[in-house]
């Protein structure tokens, strides 16, 4: 480490710091962001539906309906957990809305498995650890609304138009 700080400074280049990967507040522990703070495989093509949903983003690959990805059981082995950060890059235009359901096609990347013992309740990925997997958002490719989610109000109210990235 000390030899890491000594080439910045001879480089001329102030050393960043890592992100906080973990942080504990009474009772809560809060975890850094997840692109830097987990191991990754490496990039692929996913297709599929996004549910986004209160306190859930469940992505369900190979689905091409709203009725498909709802028949599949909350966490099973089809359905990960689905993350989009800062440098995750959205269609242009487009705007997730809170309650709909989306086919989606993207680059992005699944969280490599985690080691035994660390799953916690569930699969260790997603709210609460509920999720048997994770994927990460690199960059949509193609973006459908399928419209709302049963049961879940949209917010704000509106749908995400068809779109495609610009990348």
């Amino acid at each position: 480490m000390i030899a890491q700080l000594l080439l910045f400074a001879q480089a001329g280049t102030a050393a960043t710091a890592a992100p906080s990967c973990r942080r504990e507040e009474g009772r809560f522990v809060y975890f850094g962001p997840a692109r830097d703070c987990k191991p990754w495989l490496a990039p692929r093509r996913h297709s599929g539906v996004w549910l986004y949903e209160f306190e859930g983003s469940r992505f369900v690959e190979g689905a091409r309906t709203l009725a498909e990805a709802l028949a599949e059981p909350p966490y099973g082995a089809r359905v990960k957990w689905f993350s989009f950060d800062v440098r995750s890059r959205l269609a242009a235009g487009c705007r997730p809305v809170l309650g709909q359901a989306y086919l989606i096609e993207f680059m992005g990347r699944d969280a490599a498995p985690l080691p035994a013992g660390e799953h916690g309740i569930g699969g260790g990925f997603g709210h609460m650890g509920m999720w048997s997997g994770e994927v990460l958002l690199d960059d949509v490719t193609k973006v459908r609304g399928l419209g709302p989610l049963p049961g879940m109000q949209v917010r704000p109210a509106g749908a995400m138009p068809t779109c495609t990235s610009s990348g």
